[in-house]
């Protein structure tokens, strides 16, 4: 069994902050190697938020090299194997995003989500964070450091295989009845059950809805560039909130995610302009109750979805 399990921790919640990557790599079966690097993000804007989770400081990093400095290292790691990470969207979302803001070539990943193996392989655990499933394994790590995580990620995908007498991925995902994603060279995405941008997506096999969460039941449309993450992962993180993305605004449309600082201009009725924007503009006119909602509304929403 050969593959890489990779993590980051971010600055703050964009997607493109990352402070810190973990990769570890299993060959045969056995943990050959385990690494991290401190990154430096395009900005040292960090929030207490994500200070207290993981304890990096903008003084750690500073002098750290960019994510375009620490690339050839890490995509050498990753090439030809499955990519594993806890909740993987979260991972991929950051991969692509840093990728794309340093014009780094494309990828072609096939991937793996260990919450996802977990949930199937021990399906009475009352809880799949990766503290907790690593607390049941007996793995002893530093939680929130992404070497760490990384090897606590890959310890769950070696305990699966053991559980279940398989020595291959493609063995373990046939056992779990488990589809693997890819991440195509050309940014499209196939996860869990398959799909391709502008196509709709499912939450992981076996996922539990929240009734309570406030997408649950309710359809989004997304316009303009999204800051904090691709829109891929946007999407995915409504369908599992019980949620589904529409590639239009219609009358069944609840909310209106306006990417980037476009809701400013929305709300003073200057610029924010899509085909999207002028539908939801008309539909609010005939007296809709369809909300319109600005990027950092949106992550509020959802931001408990990353599973630690």
């Amino acid at each position: 069994m050969d593959f890489a399990a990779l993590d980051f921790e971010t600055a703050n919640r964009h997607a493109t902050s990352a402070c810190a990557v973990g990769v570890a790599l299993v060959k045969q079966g056995e943990l050959a190697e385990r690494n991290s690097w401190l990154i430096r993000p395009p900005t040292l804007e960090f929030d207490y938020f994500n200070i207290r989770v993981h304890g990096i400081r903008p003084k750690d990093v500073e002098s750290s090299p960019t994510w375009a400095n620490i690339w050839p290292d890490v995509s050498f790691r990753l090439k030809d194997k499955y990519l594993i990470a806890h909740n993987v969207r979260f991972d991929l979302g950051v991969l692509q995003a840093l990728n794309d803001h340093y014009s780094l070539p494309p990828l072609d990943i096939r991937y793996l989500c260990s919450w996802v193996v977990a949930r199937k392989t021990w399906p009475d655990l009352v809880s799949y964070r990766l503290s907790a499933v690593g607390e049941f394994l007996g793995v002893k790590f530093k939680h929130h450091d992404a070497g760490e995580d990384a090897w606590a990620s890959a310890e769950i995908i070696r305990a699966a295989a053991a559980e279940l007498g398989v020595s291959t991925i493609e063995d373990l995902c046939a056992a779990l009845s488990i589809r693997p994603g890819h991440l195509f060279h050309d940014g499209h995405m196939h996860m869990g059950g398959g799909y391709k941008r502008g196509v709709s997506v499912r939450p992981p096999e076996g996922h539990e809805f929240d009734p309570e969460h406030p997408l649950y039941g309710r359809t989004v449309a997304i316009t303009g560039r999204l800051q904090s993450m691709v829109r891929q992962v946007a999407s995915q993180l409504v369908s599992e909130a019980g949620g589904q993305v529409g590639s239009s605004v219609t009358s069944s449309t609840d909310f209106l995610v306006i990417g980037g600082g476009g809701i400013e201009s929305f709300q003073n009725e200057t610029g924010a302009k899509s085909r999207k924007v002028d539908a939801a503009r008309e539909l609010i006119g005939l007296g809709s109750e369809l909300e319109v909602i600005g990027e950092d509304d949106f992550l509020q929403m959802v931001e408990f979805e990353k599973s630690d």
